[in-house]
């Protein structure tokens, strides 16, 4: 319909339909104290509404997905998140331990690393020989 889509008639019917919601009388008494057609002035109250309505259910709809994105992104404390990145570079490092130690051939290291640098020496040997 264009000639709802007319910026100038779309802000005139605005206006008056604010100022018919803010004066407290009815729709026939406003009409007639500001000489205008009852009809259009159903018209436009209808398609203003009804475009004011869509602003609001999408605003309320990016509420809402603001609100469950919240919820999803922190569910978990900071501190909590803290120890259980802790525990995943504990679990890497410890990953990577056995398999340097299942590399050299050994089932069973210390924290230290054990004998691996001399297994390991002993091994480079044995290959260069």
């Amino acid at each position: 319909m264009e000639y709802f889509k007319n910026d100038a008639r779309r802000s005139f019917w605005s206006v008056h339909v604010e100022a018919w919601r803010r004066s407290g009388l009815s729709k026939r008494k406003y009409c007639r104290q500001h000489r205008l057609s009852g009809g259009t002035f159903d018209r436009w109250l209808r398609h203003l509404i009804d475009a004011e309505t869509l602003k609001i259910r999408a605003e309320l709809r990016r509420e809402e997905r603001r609100e469950r994105l919240r919820k999803k992104r922190s569910p978990v404390s900071k501190d909590q998140r803290c120890r259980a990145v802790q525990a995943f570079w504990a679990m890497h490092v410890e990953a990577m331990r056995w398999t340097a130690a299942a590399h050299v051939g050994l089932a069973d290291i210390g924290r230290d690393g054990g004998m691996v640098p001399q297994l390991i020496e002993q091994r480079n040997g044995a290959l260069a020989t």
